[in-house]
């Protein structure tokens, strides 16, 4: 959430590239670590997972409304 906001509040386009990167190797290693978390899952089981996730992210969502 912090990246949003540190993204939105940039100036310099080169800066902004910079947070961009640092959140695509943050998303790799995300989906690294949810591929390991499945790893042998049937799909229901990985869909749990990322129901999961997407609950937390609800639950999140004031904070990144408010930072950004």
């Amino acid at each position: 959430f912090n990246h949003a906001a540190a993204y939105k509040n940039i100036k310099d386009e080169k800066d902004k590239y910079s947070v961009l990167d640092s959140l695509k190797t943050l998303w790799i290693g995300r989906f690294v670590s949810y591929s390991t978390e499945v790893d042998g899952m049937d799909i229901n089981e990985a869909e749990k997972i990322i129901q999961k996730q997407a609950r937390i992210f609800e639950e999140k969502f004031e904070y990144l409304r408010s930072v950004y």
